[in-house]
């Protein structure tokens, strides 16, 4: 009898020794994939990020070429509210350096790194989120009424059923 429990121990120990392996496998390669997951996003936003200056500079580089082929007056026409739009960008310009020194600083505090890419892209997902949700709550929620539906369509049908 106790060479069956001496057989079931091992068994058991041999078990308990397989599932810690193949947890201590499934850590590492969780970790791996994690990094590698990051790694493509911290490529996919730098990549985006280039390709949307790329085009900017292009359409920039466009319309430059394309007013110096106007006419004067044309011309004269497009600068005045190319100077308001200056005006207007260099004090909004502003105040986003300012908001992202902020930022960085804040970054720096929480031990981020402040040039990793995918650190702006989780603040601007999370930023856009509370936005979202604050503009669901203030849309359509509060007070919804004490109509039920059926007696709200009624109401709109114009079937005057109850007395209030």
């Amino acid at each position: 009898m106790s060479k069956v429990f001496s057989t079931f121990d091992q068994i058991g120990e041999l078990a308990s020794n397989r599932l810690t392996s193949f947890s201590s496998g499934l850590r590492e390669a969780t970790k791996k994939a994690t990094g590698i997951s990051v790694d493509v996003l911290r490529g996919a936003i730098i990549a985006v990020e280039e390709s949307i200056a790329k085009g900017a500079s292009f359409v920039v580089y466009s319309y430059g070429s394309a007013k110096d082929l106007l006419p004067p007056k044309i011309t004269g026409a497009l600068n005045l509210p190319e100077e308001r739009a200056t005006e207007i960008l260099r004090s909004i310009g502003t105040t986003f350096q300012q908001v992202y020194i902020a930022i960085e600083g804040l970054e720096k505090s929480l031990g981020l790194y402040p040039n990793d890419p995918v650190v702006p892209f989780v603040l601007f997902l999370g930023t856009s989120a509370t936005l979202w949700v604050f503009y669901r709550v203030w849309a359509y929620g509060g007070y919804s009424g004490d109509l039920s539906p059926q007696l709200t369509l009624e109401l709109l049908a114009g079937k005057d059923r109850h007395t209030y």
